[in-house]
């Protein structure tokens, strides 16, 4: 039986301007091939947006990783299937993520779409996100602030 997950609390790592605390999504960069993060804030909504968009099982060396929701998009549109997609994410990220605080989820189904809105705050900072996830076109992203 595997061992339980040490928690990480995440500290401000964006110490020095013009230094990147990681890269950023969508891979297509203005000036380079990645578009990189200066600031923890633009990379916890990064980590995020990885996350929901890896389908558990699709890593290498690890297959817990990532969303479980995906596995549930062909269930029948009920009440309980937007139940289950909200409790997916909610255990996901509290579980890979735990310095982003889930504030609000919702979902909206018009006949073969689906779209998923989250807002977050990330710790320590406290900043307030909100991000918005097309289901539907193979998990698009839409970010607001």
């Amino acid at each position: 039986m595997g061992r339980a997950r040490d928690v990480q609390y995440i500290d401000p790592i964006n110490t020095q301007q013009d230094v990147a605390v990681g890269i950023g999504l969508p891979f297509a960069g203005t000036n380079s091939v990645f578009n990189l993060n200066y600031t923890t804030e633009d990379q916890a909504m990064s980590n995020l947006i990885n996350l929901v968009l890896t389908k558990k099982g699709e890593r290498i060396m690890q297959p817990a990783f990532g969303w479980g929701g995906w596995s549930l998009l062909f269930e029948p549109n009920t009440n309980d299937f937007v139940d289950e997609l909200e409790i997916s994410f909610k255990r996901d990220v509290n579980y890979w993520l735990p310095y982003i605080t889930i504030n609000e989820v919702n979902f909206k189904t018009v006949e073969h779409t689906i779209m998923m809105s989250a807002k977050v705050s990330i710790e320590p900072s406290g900043a307030n996100k909100t991000i918005t996830f097309d289901l539907s076109s193979g998990g698009t992203t839409i970010t607001e602030d």
